[in-house]
């Protein structure tokens, strides 16, 4: 990836040599989606990626679910809270359910907290310890070696997230393309957030399979399907991938996910 620090523009062009080009991948599911969700769209991806590349082509990261076991470890009352949706204390009926009430709102509230330290480090550039400390924690997953980041967006929530650990990530550790895609990347306004987001070099519209093959691949961005991304002139908008027939989709790929750290009292597995 090149940048024109003399332009009002970042201008990216991707550029892999024989190293990078070697490098895996990483996806990322972010906060702040439920505690109790497994996130699909990254184990399917996951799937197709290794039928059609083989094992390894690409890593996945649940950043969400890391998020809330780090707020659950902070406090006393949140780590009770958690054992008890996990099964481990108590029983799911009314009479146990009711003393948790009040902490399942206060965790809620601490959760928008941190997403209004997120829009002010967006607005103003001034970054909270908090805010800062979570970074660093997740940071410390994200290898500067790999090829490209893609973080699969489902909620608006998460979108905010992620532009701020991005916006900190290009800052102070990673430097390779960064991708936003997901059912929450059709909500927004690709080029308006690309004139913006100075830091994300593309955003992925529909389905990923074919997107994402194609960046492992090394495809050049006008190639990418659905793909959003910045040139010289202007902000392109590249025609949407075709559809991928549900024959050739396996099933999702979950091997990577430790069930237990969920939010849940079973291992669950969302249906597709």
């Amino acid at each position: 990836m090149t940048k024109d620090v003399n332009s009002d523009k970042f201008i990216i062009s991707f550029v892999f040599s024989r190293e990078i080009s070697e490098l895996t991948s990483l996806l990322i599911f972010p906060p702040a989606a439920s505690a109790t969700y497994v996130p699909l769209g990254i184990s399917t991806l996951k799937a197709y990626i290794e039928q059609e590349r083989g094992p390894g082509a690409v890593k996945v990261l649940d950043l969400n679910i890391r998020f809330w076991n780090l707020l659950a470890d902070s406090d006393d009352l949140f780590s009770e809270y958690r054992s008890y949706l996990q099964g481990k204390k108590g029983c799911f009926n009314t009479q146990y359910y009711q003393p948790y009430l009040s902490v399942r709102r206060e965790l809620s509230m601490l959760v928008k907290s941190f997403l209004k330290d997120v829009s002010l480090y967006l607005d103003t550039g001034f970054l909270s310890e908090r805010l800062k400390s979570v970074f660093s924690e997740f940071s410390s997953c994200v290898d500067p070696g790999y090829r490209f980041l893609g973080f699969s967006c489902l909620f608006p929530d998460q979108f905010l997230f992620t532009l701020g650990f991005t916006k900190w990530l290009k800052q102070s550790l990673y430097a390779n393309p960064i991708f936003i895609g997901g059912a929450a990347s059709v909500l927004c306004r690709p080029e308006e957030l690309l004139e913006q987001a100075l830091w994300i070099d593309g955003l992925i519209i529909g389905e990923g399979e074919l997107p994402i093959l194609e960046l492992i691949d090394g495809f050049p961005p006008e190639r990418i399907s659905g793909f959003v991304w910045r040139s010289k002139e202007k902000i392109v908008r590249n025609p949407k991938p075709e559809t991928i027939p549900l024959s050739r989709i396996p099933l999702p790929d979950f091997s990577w996910a430790d069930m237990n750290s969920y939010f849940n009292p079973y291992p669950f597995i969302p249906g597709m």
